[in-house]
Parts: structure tokens; C-alpha cells; sequence
């Protein structure tokens, strides 16, 4: 959801968090323009995103990223370029942590354990 607050040319878009649509185009634009190295189009995201997302929604969806400052557009015609701020927000959503599973947490506890008594040698 985006909130516009002011009048004419002062308008301010406040959005501190991306949708999960947002992030999903986000995400392609930014693997799609790292894999080509030219500006994304919402036709050939509409191909390669996972999700079922018209053309036209992807198009809204990029220039309210654009509005965001996480896309550039170089001109009228050309698709768009993720920004710092767009790379960025790929990084962190990337750091973010993982659930492990819980067989492979045991196994590390086992290994730790098996390890420690055997004296910092791993005897297994």
C-alpha cells in the first residue's frame, strides 16, 4: 500500500516496506539485469517471473519502484535499471537468515559433542 501526502510537484511517497509483489519483481529485474546487462522490460519479466503477473501490473509495479527510487528509467522507451538502493535491498533480503532443519542442527550438535570429548579430535 502507498500513501501520497502533499499537493502538486511536492507530493512525497512514504513506503517503508515493499510488498511481497514489489519484492518479486524487484528480485527478477535485478537477477535479469545482472544476467544481461540491459534494462529490463515488464514483457520480458512477465516470461520469467514465477508468479502470473500481467504485463501491465508488472509496468505499475516497476514505476512505483521507480517512485521508490529503487529502478531507473534511461528513457522513455527503455526498460528499467535497478539502482544502489535496489541492489542493496537485494543484499539484505539475501543475508537474511534461514530456518535450518532440525536434522541438520542435531547432526551439528552431535559432531560438536563428538568432537569436544575426543579432545579437539574428531575421531569419527
Amino acid at each position: 500500500m502507498r500513501i501520497k501526502t502533499g499537493t502538486g510537484k511536492k507530493r512525497v511517497l512514504e513506503n517503508l516496506v515493499l510488498n511481497e509483489r514489489a519484492q518479486l519483481v524487484l528480485q527478477s529485474i535485478i537477477e535479469n539485469y545482472t544476467q544481461s546487462s540491459e534494462p529490463i522490460g515488464s514483457r520480458t519479466l512477465s516470461k520469467s517471473i514465477a508468479a502470473t503477473l500481467s504485463p501491465a501490473t508488472i509496468r505499475n509495479i516497476m514505476s512505483d519502484l521507480a517512485e521508490l527510487g529503487y529502478l531507473i528509467q534511461t528513457h522513455t522507451s527503455a526498460g528499467r535499471v535497478p539502482t544502489d538502493k535496489a541492489y542493496r535491498f537485494y543484499v539484505n533480503s539475501l543475508s537474511s537468515p534461514t530456518s535450518v532443519p532440525e536434522q541438520i542442527k542435531q547432526k551439528n550438535i552431535f559432531d560438536f559433542h563428538r568432537t569436544r570429548v575426543a579432545g579437539g579430535r574428531d575421531f569419527g
